[in-house]
Order: structure tokens, then C-alpha cells, then sequence
């Protein structure tokens, strides 16, 4: 992948091994290319791996594991951020070098949502969408933005057009996003092959 690439678009069959095809790359932009990448990519500490459920997480963390195992340069933490385990709070007091964050859609949107609730009574007119304004008005989801280097959607065909949009939007400046997925593979009931995330 050249640096000057800005989109870059894969397609391997299907079981050929996707979830392991960006492992590989995300280990190997860690072990060489993060040290010469830009300030905002070079100064993080974090990759975002978002997916639809706790199996496809729990898939996730054991390719990154496998993979580090053999490949990685240097120490890195896994968290799990979803089924209650941890809070982003949580992840980003522990101060790590470099760490991975496995979370689901439902775990991160949930979150948001405690936030907001926080921040404005439930019964305020001129409070924003429980989104809106978030990831820029909330201390910890602003520092999460810039450290941030990367985030991985996997199995994006299963979220809606609005979900992948409201995610792109609010991620740190510089920041690589990688969608993954197959429309031929939904299962979501609410989507289709023109109203999925990739489409």
C-alpha cells in the first residue's frame, strides 16, 4: 500500500481470510510504518475494531493474538469493550503505548448514549441528538479521537448507511478507516444490498 494512497479498495472470496488479511497489515503499519506515517497517525496509541457481535469480536482479538505472537515488535494491550467489561474512560486512564480496542456497535453507541444522558436532562428541548455533538463536546471521546490512529468496521454490509456515516464523521482528523464485508452476507433485516453500509 503506497503512501500516497488515499482509497484503496480489496476484494478476496469469500472464507479466504479477511479479518486476518488487515490483522496482518495493521501489525505490519505498527512494526514499520507508523514511525514514518504523520504526526496524528505517528502519536497515537490506539485501533478501533468495531464489530457486530461478542463472536466476532472475541474472532478479532484471537487473530490479533495469533499474529503478534508471531510478528509483533514490541508490547501491546488488547481491550474488550463491550459486554460491560470495560469503559472508554477505563482505556484510556490505563495510558498504554499502543493498544488495541475491541468493541461492539451496541457497546460503543451505549456509551455515547450514558454520556449524553449525563451531560443534559432527558427532558431538555434544546438538548442535542444523543450523537450529535458527542465525540467533540466530551473530554474522553475527544482525547479517544486523537489518539486514535485507525478504526476497522468489520462486517459493515451489516450496518445501515446512517450508522457507517455517523461514525466516519466523528472520527479524529488523519484518521485510517477500513470497512469490511460482503453484501452478499446479510444479516441484518433491516438492511439490503442498496441500503447497506458498503453500498
Amino acid at each position: 500500500i503506497e503512501e500516497h494512497q488515499k482509497r484503496l479498495l480489496i476484494q478476496i472470496p469469500t472464507g479466504a481470510g479477511k479479518t486476518r488479511l488487515v490483522v496482518d497489515t495493521l501489525i505490519d503499519w505498527l512494526n514499520t510504518g507508523k514511525k514514518s506515517s504523520p504526526p496524528q497517525q505517528k502519536n497515537s496509541r490506539y485501533i478501533l475494531w468495531i464489530a457486530q457481535s461478542r463472536e466476532l469480536c472475541e474472532q478479532a482479538i484471537s487473530e490479533f493474538k495469533e499474529v503478534y505472537e508471531q510478528k509483533g515488535d514490541s508490547a501491546i494491550t488488547i481491550h474488550r469493550l463491550y459486554a460491560g467489561l470495560q469503559n472508554l474512560q477505563t482505556v484510556i486512564d490505563k495510558n498504554d503505548e499502543q493498544a488495541i480496542i475491541v468493541a461492539t456497535v451496541n457497546n460503543l453507541y451505549q456509551m455515547v448514549v450514558e454520556e449524553t444522558d449525563d451531560l443534559y436532562n432527558n427532558d431538555d428541548e434544546n438538548a442535542p441528538d444523543k450523537t450529535s455533538n458527542l465525540f467533540y463536546e466530551n473530554n474522553t471521546f475527544e482525547q479517544f479521537r486523537k489518539l486514535t490512529s485507525c478504526i476497522v468496521i468489520d462486517e459493515a454490509q451489516n450496518l445501515t448507511k446512517h450508522e457507517i456515516k455517523t461514525i466516519i464523521t466523528r472520527i479524529g482528523e488523519g484518521t485510517k478507516i477500513v470497512l469490511t464485508g460482503d453484501i452478499e452476507q446479510i444479516d441484518n433485516v433491516y438492511v439490503n444490498e442498496t441500503s447497506n453500509g458498503l453500498a
